[in-house]
C-alpha cells in the first residue's frame, strides 16, 4: 500500500501523485503492478470471503481479491477517519476510529458486521484504559484479546477480546524508536516445544516511526 507515494518509472518527468494498493510477487518481491488506484487507501486486510477489504476517507471500502475490482462501500458514518483494521475471532469487523475532540486526536475501536457492514458497537471507548492516538490493531493468536498500537502513548494496550474492557499495557516502545502504528504476531518457530500452546515462542511485531 503507497498512500501519496511518489512513484517514478525510469523517466523522472513521469512522476506522479499516488494514492494506491500495490502488488508483489509473494516469494520473489518482484512488484506486479497497481492493484487499487485511487480512493485513499489508508490500511487493508483480507476477509473470511476472500475479498480486500481497505480502509480510507471514504469509509471501509471492498474490493475483489483477484482483479481489484471495486465492490462497493462495506462500512460508513465513521466519527472520524479509520484506520487500522481486523476482523476478529467473532467473525465481526473491528476499526480504529480517530477522532478529533477539542484538537486532540483520540482512537476507538468500533465493531461491525462482518457479512454486512453494518455497525454493530463501540467496543472499546475513547480514553478506555488510557487510550490515545489509536493507529492499529490485531487479536492475539490464542488467548483472542485485542491489542492496539496507542501512537501518543508510545504503547500496545490490551483488551479483553470478548468485552473489550482494559486489561493491561501489554509493551511499551523504547525511547528513540518512533511511535507504534502497526503491529502483528508472528508465527511461533519451528524449534518451540512441540504441542505447546499455539503462541509459545511468538513475538508482537510493532512497526514504529
Amino acid at each position: 500500500m503507497a498512500p501519496r507515494h511518489n512513484t517514478c518509472a525510469r523517466d523522472p518527468s513521469l512522476c506522479v501523485q499516488l494514492d494506491a494498493v500495490l502488488r508483489y510477487d509473494g516469494i520473489t518481491g518482484s512488484f506486479l503492478g497497481v492493484f487499487v488506484d485511487g480512493l485513499g487507501p489508508l490500511y487493508l486486510v483480507f476477509g473470511g470471503d476472500g475479498n480486500l477489504y481497505v480502509s480510507s476517507l471514504f469509509g471501509v471500502l471492498r474490493f475483489e481479491a483477484i482483479t481489484g475490482r471495486f465492490l462497493g462501500v462495506f462500512s460508513s458514518g465513521f466519527l472520524g477517519i479509520p484506520y487500522g483494521l481486523r476482523f476478529g475471532p467473532d467473525g465481526n469487523l473491528y476499526v480504529v476510529d480517530r477522532v478529533e475532540l477539542r484538537s486532540l486526536i483520540l482512537g476507538r475501536v468500533e465493531r461491525y458486521d462482518g457479512a454486512t457492514g453494518a455497525p454493530r458497537d463501540i467496543f472499546v471507548d475513547l480514553l478506555a484504559g488510557g487510550l490515545g492516538d489509536a493507529f492499529a490493531l490485531v487479536f492475539g493468536p490464542s488467548d483472542s484479546n485485542l491489542y492496539v498500537a496507542d501512537f501518543s502513548g508510545n504503547s500496545i494496550r490490551r483488551y479483553d477480546g470478548t468485552t473489550g474492557a482494559p486489561i493491561d499495557i501489554f509493551a511499551m516502545v523504547p525511547p528513540g524508536f518512533g511511535w507504534p502504528f502497526y503491529l502483528t504476531f508472528s508465527p511461533r518457530p519451528a524449534s518451540a516445544t512441540p504441542n505447546a500452546p499455539s503462541d509459545e515462542g511468538a513475538t508482537v511485531e510493532v512497526l514504529a516511526r
